[in-house]
């Protein structure tokens, strides 16, 4: 597998994270999509940001992304996405997300291994 991200510190964009999160960027060039991911029991709980330039290739991203933690996290068998607005959540449902959860705008999503 090659590897598309790489390890991150800087400007996060409004990247959702914590002490406990691994923050990584996208190699693509030209834009910046930041993903931050903690790994929980049998799953990783994901989020992701981006630049104006990354909005137009984050499906990709999302999938990519997706394939590098299940790698990077070989006994995991989730991904969590916790989604508070419906764009996100429509996005999302296209790259295979599954919401498991709704209340008041707010909702969590899985992705299978």
């Amino acid at each position: 597998m090659k590897i598309k991200f790489l390890s991150y510190n800087g400007d996060l964009i409004g990247l959702t994270v914590n002490k406990n999160y691994l923050i990584f960027r996208w190699t693509e060039p030209n834009c910046k999509v930041l993903f931050s991911v903690c790994r929980q029991g049998n799953g990783a709980s994901c989020h992701f940001a981006s630049d104006k330039k990354g909005v137009f290739k984050i499906k990709r991203a999302i999938n990519e992304w997706c394939e590098f933690v299940f790698w990077l996290f070989d006994r995991a068998e989730l991904i969590f996405a916790k989604v508070n607005h419906k764009s996100v959540a429509k996005l999302i449902a296209r790259c295979g997300f599954i919401m498991i959860y709704s209340k008041n705008d707010k909702s969590i999503w899985i992705r299978c291994r």
